[in-house]
């Protein structure tokens, strides 16, 4: 156990803050948390809708994340590469996270926006074969993921529903803009799932 304070671990990479977990650091633990906590935080309030946030804060499944991360990290349940980060795994703990507590909430009732948001999933994915709606939801995020800031805003307004002329006024660019970013999309969906479909087989 080392007596350093986390504000002086900040700048360690990923990689290292594991490693030190892993023999008892709890200083390197709170680096961590705090390297991650408010960005997940602020992650998971975008992907959930007004009622879930009523039912249970991003706050609760920000630290839902945190510590399940936390209590695996000894367990080598989780890895990452010199130079990686946690975040693409962290971002899928929230999700899945955030897709339970949906269930949980919304019971036999029907969740209007969630459900729209991923029939418009499944239109970008047109023609590429049979996938759960899970799955899809996965494979955007991780393309999103891949897109700088401007880019992935237009994909997700474009997948709330966004009229095209709508999106270009609220993100500031051209319509033209706009439609080639979801060309784009669409195009980059139709290898991830080709290669899915590659790997499956």
């Amino acid at each position: 156990m080392t007596a350093d304070d986390p504000n002086d671990l900040a700048g360690l990479p990923d990689d290292e803050l594991l490693r030190r977990i892993r023999e008892g650091d709890s200083q390197a633990e709170d680096a961590l948390f705090r390297l991650y906590y408010d960005r997940i935080v602020s992650y998971a309030r975008r992907r959930m809708n007004l009622r879930l946030q009523q039912a249970e804060p991003a706050s609760d499944i920000a630290q839902s994340a945190m510590k399940s991360v936390l209590l695996g990290i000894p367990a080598q349940q989780f890895d990452v590469a010199r130079g990686e980060t946690l975040w693409p795994l962290l971002v899928t703990i929230v999700l899945n996270k955030i897709r339970d507590r949906a269930r949980k909430y919304s019971g036999p009732r029907r969740n209007l926006a969630k459900q729209d948001r991923l029939e418009n999933y499944s239109l970008l994915a047109a023609g590429e074969g049979a996938h759960s709606q899970v799955e899809l939801d996965d494979l955007i995020q991780h393309l999103l993921a891949g897109f700088p800031p401007r880019r992935r805003r237009i994909m997700e307004l474009l997948l709330e529903g966004h009229r095209t002329g709508e999106i270009a006024r609220q993100v500031g660019v051209s319509e033209r803009t706009v439609y080639n970013t979801h060309q784009q999309a669409k195009d980059s969906l139709a290898e991830l799932l080709s290669r899915q479909g590659g790997l499956s087989s």
